[in-house]
């Protein structure tokens, strides 16, 4: 082994050894430390110890992220879903061109770069080229192409007003797309976070009746994830796409637990059967986990509001009183929305007014004129619009019917029980104008079987998660989403005139002077008694996970996508990559060791020699031959 020169030539060397010294044996014992200690240096440089040791991943991968949640998707279909959790799982299996960063801001996705024609007619995406469905088939610029094309040529409803506007979608290559629209359109980025790109090899035989009825059981998409399992009611299983374009996930898997109570819920997080409740976490339990250290508690705004749909369609069963628009404004009247945020929300929410989400704040009208809370106005109403309470039964009766009373079922989803209270509080107000409400509890399902297709209810206290933008929010009550994402059956052909005006408004000021009106006319039409805006209350267990994303619109949903990708495990698994090693610490300190006891006998030698010579310092006789 060489010994490191460390920049001191042989003769500089030579005068270090010999410097202080006059005995030769204390030379020689000293040259030997100096080596011994060259020879530790030299070891831990060549180890790599000399600097603190970094692991090979810094990241651990691998593991299994278990999701609670009270409520499953109603199919996997993408034309089809109208919940949450459907959309949400449309955005873990499907990729779209753009897509909404941290800060609610579009920004490239499939779409690695793209340009926009001085006149606004013309959009030209570049897209990823190692980007591939999860049967293997690569995406290029047909897919997004055909998707496009498809979308818009069968007017289906649920991406149709995304792309309504193209007059023609054209391929340069397999990675370029280029659109042109036949007016300029405002809304092209957030339109593009929305559209799923679907593999046409997959899609291209399919008729319209045939798409909608598709159930989709094996989403093929180019997503961060693909589907293992659906075990209706139970759980949904879904695989990390390890070799995906993008940025693959840590984790292995994701389960989503199905739960059917919050209190059940709730205790699955306490116990660690779950890890995260992304954001379903009752006020009334916020309390209650925040006193638990191995779980974080976290609340953020959300795009999200509680609101009463009321059956409008003409077509439709339920109560036809309620196609009355003076019955629905007297409703409103008599809804206290700041005492139901306080009894049922307990404060963690906001009174609610219109359809766009107070949350985005640039698009909401905080002016509309609002129905304050007054029993004696919407009694006055009622009287005036000829509802009167003709056999004194306490419920008023139609003009001209005395066999229609203003009597009516409230049905409220059942995952969310504290909302029965909501109901019994209306109950008592309604009661007060006249009005009978009985209050039943059901499923999401049981619910939609009463809307769709038939509108056979009176009225259900659902949800609606909107986006950054508020062309989605304002999309549900258009005419053509009837039977779709309008689940009241109001129309009104000027709001839809305006839809359109406003989304061809590139002008962000002219273009919110268009929205306040939209939502005026649906506030003062009250379709919707929107309750009350909500935040994102969210729940994560500490132990074992970490990286957790919280945003506007909670730990997880069809918005935030990061917390599933970016979540990863506090320690490596078994076979992990960030292991550390400490078998150059060890070699090490045995050098050292090995060091200390040769610099020891060297000095001991020395000594013991001059000893046996007596006191006399000279030398001994040399020897004959």
């Amino acid at each position: 082994m060489s010994i490191p020169n460390f920049g001191i030539n042989a003769a500089d060397f030579s005068t270090l050894c010999e410097w202080g010294f006059t005995d030769l044996k204390e030379r020689k014992a000293f040259f030997a430390m100096l080596v011994c200690a060259m020879m530790v240096l030299s070891a831990m440089a060549a180890l790599g110890i000399a600097k603190p040791a970094r692991a090979q991943n810094e990241i651990p991968t691998g593991g299994t992220l278990r999701i609670g949640w009270l409520q499953e998707q109603d199919t996997l279909n993408p034309f089809v879903t109208n919940t949450v959790q459907g959309r949400m799982m449309v955005k873990l299996f499907y990729d779209t061109l753009l897509r909404w960063n941290k800060t609610l801001v579009p920004e490239a996705n499939l779409a690695t770069n793209w340009t926009t024609s001085t006149d606004g007619l013309t959009w030209t995406y570049d897209i990823v080229q190692n980007a591939k469905f999860s049967d293997g088939q690569p995406l290029k610029a047909s897919d997004v192409k055909f998707t496009f094309e498809m979308i818009r040529n069968l007017s289906l409803s649920a991406y149709y007003d995304q792309v309504k506007f193209m007059s023609s979608v054209t391929t340069s290559g397999d990675y370029r797309v280029i659109v042109v629209y036949n007016k300029t359109v405002g809304t092209v980025a957030s339109d593009m976070c929305l559209v799923p790109i679907l593999p046409e090899h997959i899609w291209k035989d399919m008729t319209k009746n045939e798409i909608l009825a598709a159930t989709n059981d094996n989403p093929i998409g180019s997503g961060a994830w693909k589907l293992e399992s659906w075990t209706k009611q139970t759980s949904v299983v879904v695989d990390a796409v390890k070799d995906y374009w993008g940025t693959a996930p840590y984790i292995d898997k994701a389960v989503f637990t199905y739960y059917s109570n919050t209190e059940a819920l709730i205790n699955a997080l306490k116990n660690g059967e779950i890890d995260i409740i992304p954001k379903e976490v009752p006020a009334s339990s916020l309390s209650v986990l925040n006193q638990d250290t191995d779980i974080k508690v976290t609340t953020n705004t959300d795009l999200y509001y509680r609101e009463i749909s009321i059956n409008c369609n003409p077509a439709g069963g339920g109560n036809p009183t309620l196609r009355d628009v003076n019955v629905r404004q007297a409703l409103a009247m008599a809804t206290d929305k700041q005492t139901l945020v306080d009894l049922v929300q307990l404060g963690y929410a906001t009174p609610g007014s219109t359809i766009v989400q107070k949350a985005a704040s640039y698009w909401w009208d905080p002016d509309v004129d609002l129905f304050q809370f007054n029993i004696s106005k919407a009694n006055a109403l009622l009287n005036a619009s000829g509802y009167l309470d003709v056999d004194s039964d306490g419920v008023r009766e139609a003009p001209g019917n005395a066999s229609l009373e203003l009597s009516y079922t409230l049905l409220v989803l059942s995952r969310w029980p504290e909302e029965m209270r909501t109901g019994q509080q209306l109950q008592t107000w309604w009661k007060e104008i006249g009005v009978d409400l009985t209050v039943q509890s059901a499923d999401a399902n049981t619910i939609n079987s009463y809307v769709y297709p038939s509108y056979n209810q009176d009225m259900f206290l659902w949800g609606y998660s909107g986006q950054p933008d508020p062309s989605f929010s304002l999309l549900i009550m258009l005419s053509t989403q009837v039977g779709d994402w309008n689940d009241c059956g109001w129309s009104n052909a000027t709001y839809d005139q305006w839809y359109d005006q406003q989304a061809t408004t590139t002008d962000p000021v002219a273009r919110r002077t268009i929205i306040y009106q939209m939502q005026e006319m649906v506030y003062n039409q009250s379709p919707y008694l929107v309750l009350y805006y909500m935040s994102a209350n969210g729940a994560y267990r500490i132990d074992t996970f970490t990286g957790f994303v919280n945003m506007p619109t909670g730990l997880n949903s069809d918005v935030n996508i990061y917390t599933l990708r970016e979540v990863h495990l506090i320690k490596a698994t078994s076979g992990g990559t960030t292991t550390t090693d400490y078998t150059p610490w060890a070699i090490a300190i045995i050098a050292i060791i090995v060091a200390v006891v040769a610099v020891a006998v060297a000095m001991t030698r020395g000594k013991g020699g001059k000893e046996a010579k007596g006191s006399e310092d000279k030398p001994a006789p040399e020897k004959k031959a």
